[in-house]
This record gives C-alpha cells, structure tokens and sequence, in this order.
C-alpha cells in the first residue's frame, strides 16, 4: 500500500503543474486577444476613416463633372 501513495502523489503534483501551466497559457491567450481586438478596432477605425475621405474625394469629383458639363453644354 505505501507504494501506492508516491504514485498518486506524483500523479496529483503531475496535476497541479499541468493546471498552473494551463492557467498561466490561458492569461497569454487572453492577453493576445485583448491585444488582437484592439489592433482589429485600430484598423477598421483607420479604414472607416480612408473610406470616408474617399468618398468625400468621389463627391467632390461628381460635382466638378456635373459642373464642367454644364459649363460645355451652355457654350454650345
């Protein structure tokens, strides 16, 4: 019986390592995504932004078309 219990206590040791490794893997992973999130937010942000400009650049554009073709049917 006395040789059973370094076994179990080794097999429960074996455990608790596993588990704080586990735990402390799980904290990396939290932290990437949290870190991962906020990159993804920078960006759509950053492209929210480049689409906006865009698509004031496109109104703008019309507007000068609209105007030049006013412009060039007036003159005949």
């Amino acid at each position: 019986m006395s040789t059973e219990l370094p076994r179990l206590e080794a097999r429960i040791g074996a455990q608790e390592r596993m588990a704080t490794i586990l735990h402390a893997r799980i904290e990396e992973l939290s932290q990437d995504v949290s870190a991962s999130l906020k990159q993804l937010a920078e960006h759509q942000t950053a492209t929210e932004r480049k689409r906006y400009a865009l698509s004031q650049d496109m109104t703008t554009s019309l507007k000068q078309l609209a105007q030049y073709q006013i412009a060039t049917r007036r003159q005949f």
